[in-house]
């Protein structure tokens, strides 16, 4: 789907199918300032196109889809359907939550049933953000068929990642579709970078770390981990 801010992108779009060389240059200066005017990135590209003097103005280069991330993604908690909304409605990058099936670590938090995961992805997606699901408890061997059908189903819905702490979780969810993120719980403790290639061992991409970590082990942990952080 397209986001009120891609309509710019689709200005974009129609001149590279449909050059406007015909038009006079006042006509394409109207063109894209009044596509400008109508979208927040437009805004930003008139901005800086204007920054630089409008003898510099020319039709903005489509980004590059999943560029690295250049700074901090603010990731919010959604215990309940107010939490997720409002972290929705403030500009969270992501949000994650927990299922009432089980494997969560917030015993105590209003979990979200299975069956509304598909909506709350959607929902998630429609904002512009990412849906983390969080599977960060171990996992006993009687739940291992239990785990697997919650598994497939997040799969179904979208979710954009896993947050775990049992490595059999990511074995399994690996298995059943190597495409999706994982991320490495808080639970799972990673705090070194000899954690952290046992983590990306599993297939884990990132690892939420310790809150007990001090500016500097951090530090020392984002230069040697292979894992983002």
């Amino acid at each position: 789907g397209l986001y009120i801010d891609d309509l710019f992108v689709a200005l974009i779009a129609f001149e590279r199918l449909f050059p406007l060389a015909w038009l006079s240059w006042p006509a394409r200066l109207g063109f894209w300032v009044c596509g400008a005017c109508f979208t927040p990135r437009g805004v930003r590209w008139l901005s800086a196109s204007c920054g630089a003097g409008l003898g510099a103005l020319q039709p903005p280069q489509l980004m590059e889809p999943h560029k690295t991330r250049s700074v901090p993604e603010i990731l919010a908690p959604a215990g309940s359907q107010e939490a997720f909304e409002a972290a929705l409605a403030s500009g969270a990058d992501a949000v994650y939550l927990g299922l009432a099936e089980g494997f969560q670590a917030r015993a105590r938090a209003v979990a979200f049933e299975l069956a509304r995961l598909p909506d709350l992805v959607a929902q998630a997606h429609l904002a512009g953000a990412k849906l983390y699901l969080t599977l960060n408890t171990l996992v006993f061997e009687s739940e291992l068929p239990q785990l697997e059908r919650v598994l497939r189903a997040a799969i179904v819905a979208g979710v954009d990642a896993l947050i775990i702490q049992d490595p059999a979780v990511a074995l399994l969810a690996r298995a059943l579709c190597p495409e999706l993120p994982l991320h490495a719980s808080t639970q799972m403790t990673i705090s070194s970078v000899e954690g952290a290639r046992f983590a990306q061992s599993l297939g884990i991409r990132r690892a939420v770390l310790p809150r007990e970590l001090s500016v500097k082990e951090i530090a020392r942990f984002t230069q040697g981990s292979p894992l983002e952080s």
